[in-house]
């Protein structure tokens, strides 16, 4: 998958169908944008205490049922 970077408060990534843009918040919240495939991907969580893979889950899961 793309480089990770950082650019006016939003992560950037890239992947092979899109470019992606996100920002996290506390507790596993997060939008992910990737404008070339009309796709958002929201995480709503309260997951205070342990990591939960976003980014892994984006890859395995939700990006292979787009491509």
């Amino acid at each position: 998958s793309g480089r990770l970077g950082y650019s006016y408060s939003w992560w950037t990534k890239q992947y092979s169908i899109s470019s992606m843009f996100f920002a996290g918040g506390w507790g596993g919240q997060q939008i992910m944008v990737l404008p070339e495939v009309n796709t958002v991907v929201i995480y709503t969580g309260g997951n205070y205490v342990t990591y939960r893979p976003t980014l892994k889950i984006l890859e395995e899961y939700i990006i292979p049922k787009i491509e």
